[in-house]
């Protein structure tokens, strides 16, 4: 049987070829600029089109047109210590060496992975580079809070030093686009007297001070 004989059957193979073409193509766009995020990171994606956040679902990325940031959305760790020369003024100005933990990352939000983006660029997975880049932060919170608390104050009320020091960070974080979970303080001592300096200003008050209370 001649197909040219029966147009119907030559339109059924020509639409059964195109049918298979068309999805082989798009499998091969899917194969080759398909990208989707792994459970705990989000995409970003620049260029042709302005910025698109791709949080638990793929996106199309176009050689050329496009650049792609991975966002990295897991808890991360970091930790700051303050000691010896760098350790912390009390209000009473007894120095104290300080360590402590906090934890944060970038939520799941539109918003917030884009600043993590411009703030990290592809450092995002890596946590020194997080780290650096906000222990100023970090430190200016510490020296804060401590210079409005006696020594005794912090080391009674550990806990409340630490809500202290995450309601002074949260909003300065949010501007890199990271949440602070959560803050630990592991480590708080006085400078050992022996390590003070009478004739520095600082260290002369503070000796005052812990004579005074040992006295008391």
């Amino acid at each position: 049987m001649n197909l040219s004989d029966n147009p119907q059957l030559v339109v059924i193979g020509l639409s059964i070829f195109v049918a298979v073409f068309l999805i082989a193509i798009v499998a091969t766009a899917f194969a080759r600029f398909y990208r989707r995020p792994g459970a705990d990171e989000a995409l970003v994606r620049t260029g042709s089109g302005g910025n698109q956040v791709a949080i638990g679902e793929g996106i199309f990325v176009y050689p050329i047109l496009h650049q792609l940031m991975r966002v990295s959305m897991r808890s991360l760790k970091l930790s700051v210590e303050r000691s010896a020369k760098n350790a912390l003024v009390t209000k009473d100005k007894i120095k104290a060496n300080v360590t402590t933990e906090l934890f944060v990352k970038v939520a799941p939000v539109k918003e917030d992975v884009l600043a993590a983006a411009r703030s990290f660029g592809d450092r995002s997975l890596d946590e020194h580079a997080i780290g650096e880049l906000i222990e100023g932060k970090l430190t200016d919170a510490l020296r804060s809070v401590a210079a409005n608390q006696t020594f005794i104050e912090l080391h009674s009320q550990r806990k409340q030093f630490a809500e202290h020091i995450q309601a002074a960070l949260a909003e300065e974080l949010s501007k890199n686009g990271l949440t602070l979970e959560n803050v630990s303080i592991t480590a708080l001592a006085m400078v050992p007297v022996k390590d003070l300096d009478p004739h520095d200003v600082f260290d002369a008050e503070g000796l005052r001070a812990i004579t005074e209370s040992v006295q008391s």
